[in-house]
């Protein structure tokens, strides 16, 4: 065998019996993009949308499930969301074997499920705004789009963004969509507006950054503005052999349960 030099095989001894080597010098502070057209976009995006007295959304959905094996699943569900400020919802969520809705008239809230056919009514507040506090705050309950809403009206803030960023425009079927995309703690989005006067949401992706197989979901949005509703529209008509139930309010410090 080789012998190592007598000043390298000191220095070699030295380096594996002596103190550990210095660390790396620890790595920059990520530094995210605040794109200003990015942040204007979802201001614009929620004054819009607060502005509308009475439309109607179609949307289809996918939702990522990760199972106890570690595999991915997709799984889609399509949503019907009826608006008629200031006290007029309606919402039904259908993912291919059972509907769950939402009714408020203005007066009333009735939520049901065909599931096993039970439905839970309520006296509601006064207008939509304070109904859909009331489901989250109370009962933990997240009604589909609403966090779209509250972009510039003080409940969602710009601060909350680690970074926004333009990525251009782009074509989602006969629509030319603005491209954006943002981070927040624990979630990457990305936001497709349409262009014009009207910058409506075309298409939503989310993905979990907190979950290590990065689950995904995704919404794909038509409108419809100024449709016509009747009084029924709104009203909860019970099914034959439906169970009223009692609606349980969250412990404290429940999280919520998101309704896809």
């Amino acid at each position: 065998m080789q012998k190592c030099p007598p000043l390298a095989a000191a220095l070699l001894l030295a380096a594996l019996s002596g103190p550990a080597l210095a660390a790396d010098p620890p790595a920059p502070a990520i530094t995210y993009e605040r794109d200003a057209k990015a942040l204007s976009a979802l201001q614009k995006m929620g004054g819009y949308l607060r502005s509308l007295e009475r439309f109607e959304i179609s949307a289809t959905s996918t939702t990522d499930q990760v199972l106890g094996t570690g595999q991915t699943v997709q799984l889609a569900h399509r949503t019907e969301l009826k608006v008629q400020r200031p006290n007029k919802l309606q919402v039904t969520v259908d993912d291919g074997q059972y509907l769950r809705s939402l009714y408020y008239d203005g007066s009333h809230f009735v939520l049901y499920g065909t599931r096993h056919n039970y439905y839970s009514r309520l006296e509601a507040p006064k207008d939509i705004d304070a109904l859909l506090d009331q489901l989250e705050g109370r009962y933990g309950i997240q009604l589909p789009l609403a966090d779209l809403f509250y972009w510039g009206s003080g409940k969602s803030s710009p601060d909350s963004l680690q970074s926004a960023l333009y990525l251009g425009t782009e074509k989602l079927g006969s629509k030319s969509c603005e491209h954006y995309a943002y981070r927040q703690e624990g979630v990457d989005w990305q936001l497709w507006l349409e262009n014009g006067k009207q910058p409506l949401p075309c298409q939503l992706q989310l993905t979990n950054r907190n979950d290590e197989a990065r689950p995904q979901h995704g919404i794909r949005l038509n409108w419809k503005l100024n449709p016509d509703f009747t009084a029924s529209t709104f009203q909860f008509k019970t099914p034959e052999g439906a169970l009223s139930v009692e609606l349980r309010q969250l412990e404290p410090a429940q999280p919520a349960r998101a309704e896809e």
